[in-house]
């Protein structure tokens, strides 16, 4: 059965996408299947990159990790990560007179940055 996003695919990536299919369905590796077929293992690997960058295919689990996470012990494929907030970062510093200093995370608009060489009663181009 073909899905929506099958049929915008070439023939030797609906091939690749069978091959993959067939040796889930069977619990053997692709490289292993693709022999039994006769079919050259270097070309299914080539045509899935395309698959996996458009989504059509989870990134690569091999069916050995698969089963080591599955003899683990654990009930889920998942593990529990932490993300570190982002480091802020200043790209621009605005210094004005009387030691007052202002830090930019991003670039200010042009006309607010102009605005601020008119305080002093100069004008300042920006």
């Amino acid at each position: 059965m073909r899905t929506k996003g099958d049929r915008d695919l070439t023939a030797l990536q609906r091939q690749a996408l069978e091959c993959v299919r067939g040796a889930k369905a069977k619990g053997v590796n692709l490289s292993a299947y693709c022999r039994g077929r006769g079919v050259q293992a270097r070309q299914v690997y080539d045509a899935l990159i395309p698959l996996r960058r458009r989504g059509l295919l989870p990134a690569k689990l091999s069916l050995v990790s698969a089963r080591k996470l599955k003899s683990s012990g654990s009930s889920a494929a998942f593990m529990s990560v932490q993300i570190a907030p982002p480091v802020a970062s200043v790209v621009a510093v605005v210094k004005l007179p009387g030691g007052i200093s202002i830090e930019c995370r991003t670039w200010p608009p042009r006309a607010w940055l102009q605005s601020l060489g008119t305080l002093d009663g100069t004008d300042v181009a920006a």
